[in-house]
């Protein structure tokens, strides 16, 4: 069932992604309310998905917050410099508190993902 709810989540954040670019799916109040009531644990695993399809990738630029966009370069060059045995994974306790700023990063990372998954950006050009 989570995996179901973190399919339907990606889905839906790549298809506002593709509809309203970056900085219309970070001011989206209804997957922000999601990702806001979201566990921690769910929200780090996440971001450690995110990060590790879109290492290598450069982010995008937008008006998101620049903790967010620190947090979501700092993830992605850990995804990058991962070596060890296992899926790259994060600690929620890394994280920072504010799940704002997860979101957004999250946002960041998804956007960069769907430029090396397809081959094409979600957000529209």
């Amino acid at each position: 069932m989570a995996e179901h709810r973190e399919m339907s989540g990606r889905r839906m954040m790549a298809d506002s992604l593709a509809l309203h670019g970056i900085e219309g799916t970070v001011r989206h109040q209804f997957l922000r309310a999601q990702w806001k009531i979201s566990s921690a644990e769910q929200r780090a695993d996440r971001l450690a998905r995110y990060a590790w399809n879109a290492r290598g990738v450069r982010l995008g630029a937008s008006a998101v917050s620049r903790a967010a966009y620190d947090l979501a370069r700092r993830l992605r060059h850990a995804a990058l410099d991962h070596s060890g045995p296992g899926r790259f994974a994060i600690e929620p306790t890394a994280l920072p508190t504010d799940p704002v700023v997860q979101y957004e990063a999250a946002v960041l990372l998804l956007d960069a993902a769907c430029t090396r998954d397809g081959g094409r950006p979600c957000a529209p050009k």
